[in-house]
């Protein structure tokens, strides 16, 4: 499949089309194209650029893999073209090196995917995928990403060389650690230690709010109940591990040029995108962190989280049976996430004084963090990772 092209009626801002990193000539040669880099950069300062071909008017992402191994590297591409060739085309195509030197549309069957900068940095060609990302999906688009989810992973579990296995998620492991770390260190002590000259104000002072509902809530029970868990054995397979509402790429039917043979407005998921942190886990990682990072749009502050998601749950069950443990597993995986995710937060902007792209981004999730925070706190205190109440 090739490449998404543009529709006949959408030219480039000019203004936002330059000249492109030296390493799109891998794929590309002398060929001429343009690049931007506007609004394709996430949360985590990964660059990213949008490719245009003028000649072909097809479009291209390239993507640095950021500090990920070689290995690792060759490993996600390896799923990426295993799924596309199961028939998920929601996976962008992994473009082949050399693979756009010579006519507009040729494309290279096979080759390596890889391009090394001349930093040493690790750089990939993807196809453009088409559609448009949201916070607040309707049921429709939920079902419709938690069905394709369900096929990824049916299909993911096939892949040569990784049998699905029995064992303790990976995931799960992670948070008995960092429970463990966070019983040694409280946040009140490490937020002492940090110099108060320089923090930014808005930073600190959602560390403030999170400690007072931290304390509130009893998030010390929920820390030591968390590390004295014993993991249960689970399916692992290859997932995403990093699947949420940025990722899960919405089109209508014949809307944008992307769809044509969709009838009109019918809604479709066109792309699940950034595989960069695929890895070997338990399918319900994949599910937490997707409903977790989406917001219902009724409210629901006094409905469970898998009721919330009962629907698309039950679309993703039409694919692909959950067993009663994972069903479990994502509501705690979820709730400990929340818990987690904000200790991992302060960490890299108030200890490690990590840059990141778009800070209000980055206050915007952490606000929604703390929105959780105490709905998580109780979860953990009251349920263990099967679901059953303490």
């Amino acid at each position: 499949m090739l490449p998404a092209q543009m529709p006949p009626e959408a030219h480039p801002d000019e203004s936002e089309w330059n000249e492109c990193p030296t390493v799109c000539r891998e794929w590309f040669g002398n060929g001429p194209i343009r690049c931007s880099q506007s609004g394709m950069r996430g949360l985590s300062g990964v660059a990213v650029y949008r490719v245009w071909r003028p000649a072909s008017r097809e479009q291209f992402v390239v993507k640095s893999f950021g500090p990920r191994t070689v290995a690792h590297a060759v490993w996600v591409h390896r799923l990426m073209r295993h799924l596309r060739t199961e028939g998920i085309d929601q996976v962008p195509e992994v473009m082949p090196v050399g693979c756009c030197e010579l006519v507009p549309g040729a494309a290279t069957v096979a080759g390596n995917t890889l391009a090394t900068a001349g930093d040493g940095s690790l750089w990939e060609l993807l196809q453009f995928m088409p559609g448009k990302a949201t916070a607040c999906p309707t049921i429709e688009q939920a079902k419709l990403a938690l069905q394709t989810l369900a096929r990824i992973h049916l299909v993911a579990a096939q892949m040569p060389g990784e049998p699905p296995r029995r064992g303790v998620s990976p995931g799960h492991l992670q948070r008995i650690e960092q429970a463990e770390q966070m019983l040694r260190v409280p946040w009140h002590v490490r937020q002492r230690s940090i110099l108060v000259r320089g923090i930014d104000s808005t930073l600190a002072s959602l560390w403030d709010r999170a400690e007072t509902i931290f304390a509130a809530a009893n998030g010390t029970g929920a820390l030591k109940h968390t590390a004295r868990l014993r993991p249960s054995q689970l399916l692992l397979q290859a997932v995403l591990r990093d699947i949420w509402s940025d990722h899960c790429l919405f089109s209508q039917g014949g809307g944008d040029g992307s769809a044509a043979d969709q009838p009109a407005n019918q809604m479709q998921l066109t792309g699940m995108i950034d595989f960069h942190a695929a890895g070997i886990d338990t399918p319900a990682s994949d599910l937490s962190r997707l409903l977790g990072s989406w917001q219902p749009q009724a409210p629901t502050t006094q409905a469970s989280f898998l009721e919330v998601w009962r629907e698309p749950l039950d679309a993703y069950q039409t694919v692909r049976p959950l067993q009663p443990l994972e069903r479990s597993m994502v509501a705690f995986l979820h709730a400990t996430a929340v818990i987690f995710s904000l200790d991992n937060w302060f960490r890299w902007t108030l200890e490690e004084r990590r840059t990141f792209p778009d800070i209000q981004r980055v206050y915007a999730r952490m606000n929604r963090l703390l929105e959780q925070l105490p709905i998580a706190i109780e979860y953990v205190n009251e349920n263990d990772s099967a679901g059953n109440e303490r």
